[in-house]
């Protein structure tokens, strides 16, 4: 089976549209159904960080992104951007196990929106499982993070200590920072 032809000159986002399936609103009660898959030049990081910036423009908002045999968010999830009058941030952040992707080789997904005006859609390598606060290194400052965390639950950034993402900030999210302290 061919994945993917001809990856060079792709937008910075890190998403090969080429690959996709789109379905038309008309078809699922007005929402928009796409996949498509990560750049490859993303597959090469254990985490990668997605994002999606949009604003509600209708009376009944979807905004849902999900990798198969993944993780997934929804507009549930999304979070008001401080200053910006009604726009909202949607985030993900695979964590890969042994650099394996979500989806047959490649990271897999499907996007469904309705009602929403979408005005940032990317997807970027972050640092080294471990790295809470993205400086590039795991140490004691990310250890930090997780100790003045610990107990949170809920929706978490790793930034909040929740290094596993698994939705709470415990033991599990200091070993993974222990044990990344010093590795390259």
């Amino acid at each position: 089976m061919i994945v993917a032809q001809n990856w060079d000159d792709l937008p910075d986002e890190n998403i090969d549209w080429r690959l996709s399936a789109y379905s038309f609103p008309d078809e699922n009660n007005g929402v928009s159904i796409a996949s498509g898959v990560l750049h490859p030049g993303s597959l090469g990081a254990d985490r990668v960080r997605g994002s999606i910036e949009f604003r509600v423009n209708g009376p009944d908002p979807v905004v849902d992104l999900s990798f198969t045999d993944g993780p997934g968010v929804t507009i549930a999830n999304a979070q008001l951007i401080p200053g910006d009058g009604d726009w909202q941030v949607l985030k993900i952040t695979l964590i890969r196990q042994n650099g394996e992707a979500f989806g047959t080789g490649v990271d897999m997904f499907e996007y469904r929106t309705r009602d929403v005006e979408v005005r940032v859609f990317r997807f970027a390598e972050m640092g080294p499982i471990g790295d809470l606060n993205g400086n590039g290194n795991v140490d004691g400052a990310d250890l930090g993070i997780v100790t003045g965390n610990m107990g949170a639950q809920g929706v978490l950034d790793p930034e909040d200590g929740d290094a596993n993402q698994d939705g709470i900030v415990d033991t599990n999210d200091a070993i993974i920072v222990i044990e990344g302290i010093g590795q390259p």
